[in-house]
């Protein structure tokens, strides 16, 4: 699978010497470099199910297994809107614009060195996906939000259209002050499997940081030169871009999870008839109340109405395993009283989530770093599941496989995966050409820190399985199983690792339902 985003054969990344030397210091001082899978288990020891019930006998039998990426950031580099590009119209005469650029652009949130290459790093990252898809056949592919920067329309377009495996319009002639622009693709390959979405603060706020109807976006829209107003992305123009994408009926719900969707941005679906995803939405920043914009400054917020809607969806599920996936952790909530009656704050989404023996993770991004969470009380426990972001070092993805050990228990096993390098082009007259992207991300500050602890990238996370669950599991099983021996009559015996690889695919267990 060639693209533009790989190198070709013989080509050599030219290396900076600071980045050399980063690599050296951090080779010797950290061993995440040294691959290691750490066992995990939620209360610290060996996780055990007394629970006859909860015992199918299927030892390593597969449930599911899916890739998750997040915070891609694809960038409108040099767009008028942008925080580091942002002229202030103080006079008639644009020579007497005050271009804050200059200033904005130290900060390192605002711009990142590679930010013209988003594009080809996020197609890279897919064609890495696809070759694991083609050797192990994943269920289906989750990106847990900011799969824009700006908040712009035309980025997340961009994002989605290269999922699609179409070429993305290119943005119009921005360029920043160092005279670059985002590159664009000519033949994406796009992802081979279903996939779906969370929005992120990124998607749906200005710079991920301003609503972008509030008091920072009114100032944005009406005294910012040279840039349009409406390019700014709001929560319907964000579920009309999932919903209108060309493999929109490739999904269940259809449109990436959001087309018809009568809520603010939230569904579910099921990938197997165990398995129960819960996809929220912690960027919906509007009064649950008012509908008037909020400020929470990046951070996530959970209403009422959805979390409401949350717990019938868990309440209705309790015969599967429920995986929730958004974009913040609750860890990344906007503060609030534990007694809010409009938001919902960390401690008490995590305490009601404990009372449900069935729940056991929730994947998320947002910080850019890779951390996981055992979170535990009444008996019971689930997996906060952070995985680092796209845009930033060190550019991986994570791949989750969830497996029924046999004996009441089951393991959630996480690995980061690496995409093919991604070189400079020679439109790009700030680096050499041909040196490797990865290195100037490295070059951002606090790179490393992204990479995590060693136990919190690959890891195998141990969990009890209920006997609702479990019985579910069986019932899919055996018909799996008669399924496979009445269209292969010859066949009279079949171990359960076998069984496994057949439902694992396409079997006729296979169902695909959805809450929107």
């Amino acid at each position: 699978m060639k693209s533009c985003t790989r190198a070709d054969n013989g080509q050599k990344s030219k290396v900076f010497n600071v980045c050399f030397l980063t690599f050296l210091l951090f080779f010797f001082t950290n061993t995440t470099l040294i691959a290691k899978t750490y066992d995990r288990h939620l209360n610290g020891s060996y996780t055990q199910n007394s629970d006859s019930k909860a015992k199918t006998g299927l030892n390593e039998y597969e449930l599911t297994d899916f890739s998750q990426t997040t915070d891609v950031h694809i960038t409108d580099v040099g767009n008028p809107l942008r925080f580091e590009a942002l002229k202030i119209l103080v006079s008639k005469d644009p020579l007497k614009y005050w271009d804050l650029g200059i200033v904005l652009k130290i900060i390192p949130a605002v711009s990142r060195k590679a930010g013209i290459y988003t594009g080809w790093i996020w197609e890279s990252v897919i064609q890495s996906i696809n070759d694991v898809h083609l050797e192990e056949n994943l269920d289906f592919h989750i990106s847990t939000g900011d799969h824009g920067d700006t908040g712009l329309t035309q980025e997340l377009e961009w994002f989605v259209d290269i999922a699609d495996g179409v070429k993305p319009e290119n943005f119009e002639n921005h360029t920043d002050t160092d005279g670059v622009s985002t590159l664009g693709l000519d033949k994406p390959e796009g992802l081979m499997m279903p996939w779906y979405a969370n929005i992120g603060n990124h998607d749906s706020e200005y710079m991920g940081s301003f609503n972008s109807e509030g008091f920072m976006g009114f100032l944005v829209k009406k005294i910012a030169y040279g840039g349009d107003p409406a390019a700014l992305n709001d929560i319907n123009g964000i579920i009309n871009t999932y919903a209108s994408s060309t493999t929109a009926e490739t999904t269940s719900p259809a449109g990436h999870g959001f087309s018809g969707m009568k809520t603010h941005g939230y569904y579910s679906f099921n990938p197997k008839p165990y398995i129960h995803v819960i996809s929220l939405n912690t960027s919906y920043f509007y009064g649950e109340k008012t509908g008037l914009p909020l400020e929470t400054f990046a951070q996530g917020v959970l209403d009422m109405n959805q979390y409401n809607w949350l717990i019938k969806e868990l309440e209705n599920n309790q015969d599967k395993l429920c995986i929730l996936t958004s974009h913040h952790s609750p860890h990344s909530f906007f503060p609030v009283l534990d007694s809010s009656k409009y938001y919902i704050s960390t401690n008490r989404i995590k305490d009601r989530l404990l009372k449900y023996s069935n729940v056991i993770a929730w994947i998320d991004g947002h910080t850019h770093t890779n951390k996981i969470r055992a979170e535990t009380g009444n008996g019971n426990g689930y997996w906060d599941i952070t995985t680092s972001g796209i845009a930033d070092y060190p550019q991986e993805w994570r791949r989750i496989t969830v497996t029924d050990n046999g004996n009441g228990t089951g393991v959630l096993s996480c690995r980061m995966i690496s995409h093919d390098d991604v070189f400079t082009s020679s439109d790009d007259k700030r680096y050499s050409k041909g040196t490797n992207v990865l290195n100037l991300a490295l070059l951002e500050i606090a790179a490393l820190i992204h990479i995590g602890n060693p136990e919190d990238r690959d890891a195998n996370l141990y969990f009890k399985i209920p006997a609702k669950v479990a019985a579910n599991i069986k019932e899919c099983y055996k018909k799996a199983v008669e399924d496979k021996t009445s269209t292969t009559p010859e066949t009279t015996q079949e171990t359960p690792a076998e069984a496994s690889d057949s439902s694992s695919g396409g079997s006729n267990c296979f169902i695909s339902s959805a809450a929107v």
